[in-house]
């Protein structure tokens, strides 16, 4: 019960220990550390940052052995039940919708050659049939349509997030870049013009 209580504030240190020095200070970051130390170091602070969060959920985290309350059935049951269907449609068609992003646009692939159209319409067909399916056939389906019936809880919080990702995602790659051709070579610089997209 305690757990319950206290997993906002848990949930929000969290983000905050991401978000401050990571996210708000990553291409600062970054750079120092290429510039005075090595890039490993990078990767080196991922490392301690897992390894300190794997002992703390070890130390504090103690989950119900069955959240969902489903004692009637038996893991192997629970398996059974997944809809395997709905999930490799959804793996499949994102994956070749994406491949065909990735690719477009390079010089063995420009925009309208075959290797870039068929992914990503073969993508957005598996994407579509992924959701015809789950809507309709599952009994416990992969996207429940249930969910999305809820426009104000759900589905338009889903919308703000794909929109506000697109926009932190662009400013994380497209910012640093700017401040290196239209301000700065210096790197501690642009790292600091870049602290407000993070």
């Amino acid at each position: 019960k305690i757990a319950n209580n206290c997993r906002g504030i848990g949930l929000g240190f969290t983000e905050f220990c991401i978000l401050l020095p990571f996210a708000g200070l990553a291409v600062l970051l970054g750079n120092e550390l290429n510039a005075h130390a090595t890039w490993r170091w990078i990767f080196y602070l991922a490392i301690i940052y897992s390894g300190v969060c794997l002992v703390g959920v070890t130390a504090f985290y103690f989950p119900p052995s069955r959240p969902q309350a489903d004692f009637e059935r038996s893991r192997w049951q629970a398996a059974k039940e997944l809809d395997y269907i709905g999930i490799i449609l959804y793996s499949g068609g994102l994956t070749s919708f994406l491949i065909g992003f990735t690719w477009a646009g390079s010089a063995s692939h420009p925009w309208k050659s075959a290797s870039v159209i068929a992914p990503i319409v073969i993508g957005a067909a598996t994407l579509i049939a992924c959701f015809a399916y789950d809507f309709t056939v599952p009994k416990k389906p992969f996207f429940p349509f249930r969910l999305f019936r809820k426009v104000r809880e759900f589905t338009l919080l889903l919308l703000f997030v794909f929109v506000a990702g697109m926009v932190y995602f662009t400013m994380a790659a497209l910012l640093p870049l700017g401040a290196l051709y239209m301000f700065t070579k210096n790197p501690t610089e642009i790292g600091v013009i870049s602290i407000p997209g993070g």
